[in-house]
């Protein structure tokens, strides 16, 4: 497949900007921990097939991305930031309404999207105006087991130092971050990520209720399985729940047959249909 043209914002941050962008719409795409560098594409080719002039934002995700201090990971986002920001001035020169869609996978992409969020309105001071969310394989409410497996299978695979030094590894990351919440350093990286996800003080809709009249509803798509092994899916669908609580238009979709972050690979059909839907349907 090929990719448009790319430029690298941070080690993490990348942005592909088709040849004739439409410079009013972005997608943020954030991937899971450790996604792997064969996968990521298929997403970014995904979205080209959506919306071929639309860039995408990546964000990609490791365990050397979520352990430190909050702040630290919020400056990671800053070049992110900007970009959002060149697209609601292009938006607003050319009067429209920006068009920008939300793409995460499991808490590590979650999280990204969650320390970006909390970036752009300490920077702006509003939230971000959004078309949507998708949430893939997330997200979850967390536990200790669950984030040791999640970094155990981020870690390169048939490598001898990953076998001997990843469980170690595994066992620091969780332990680290669950005693600077127990400390006060920070709120529970868990708890803060569904609470940002859902705040209207760091998203809105395009234009607001009050701008046209017509009471629009953010919209959110659930992609999960109970085939996962990660994460637990009722947390899920209890975060589903909560957006109905908080009048987001919700759509949940569970997969029968596939593990984490693995719908796309199983049936691309389907998952090609929600993401299209999330972008395009109006509410």
């Amino acid at each position: 497949m090929t990719l448009p043209p790319s430029a690298i914002l941070n080690p993490y941050t990348t942005l592909y900007t088709p040849i004739d962008p439409d410079e009013t719409q972005l997608i943020i795409l954030c991937t899971w921990l450790g996604a792997g560098k064969r996968t990521i594409p298929k997403y970014i080719a995904l979205h080209q097939q959506i919306t071929p002039r639309t860039p995408v934002l990546l964000i990609e995700s490791s365990v050397w991305t979520v352990t430190p201090h909050y702040s630290t990971q919020r400056a990671r986002t800053r070049p992110a930031v900007t970009v959002l920001q060149r697209t609601l001035s292009s938006a607003a020169s050319q009067n429209v309404s920006p068009k920008i869609l939300v793409h995460t996978s499991s808490n590590g992409g979650s999280n990204s999207a969650t320390q970006l969020l909390l970036e752009f309105q300490s920077t702006t001071g509003k939230p971000l105006p959004i078309q949507g969310i998708v949430c893939d394989s997330a997200p979850a409410a967390g536990g200790y087991w669950k984030s040791y497996h999640s970094v155990m299978t981020s870690l390169p695979k048939n490598s001898l130092v990953a076998s001997i030094a990843g469980p170690v590894l595994a066992h620091a990351v969780p332990g680290w971050m669950y005693l600077n919440a127990a400390l006060g350093r920070y709120p529970i990286f868990e708890d803060l990520i569904r609470d940002t996800l859902l705040s209207s003080e760091y998203v809105t809709t395009r234009k607001s209720s009050a701008d046209t009249g017509d009471g629009k509803k953010l919209k959110i798509a659930y992609i999960w399985s109970k085939k996962d092994e990660l994460i637990e899916w009722r947390d899920i669908v209890e975060h589903a729940a909560q957006a109905e609580r908080l009048e987001w238009e919700v759509r949940s979709e569970e997969f029968l047959e596939s593990a984490h972050c693995n719908h796309l690979k199983v049936d691309g059909e389907r998952y090609l249909k929600i993401v299209k839907d999330a972008w395009e349907r109006e509410v």
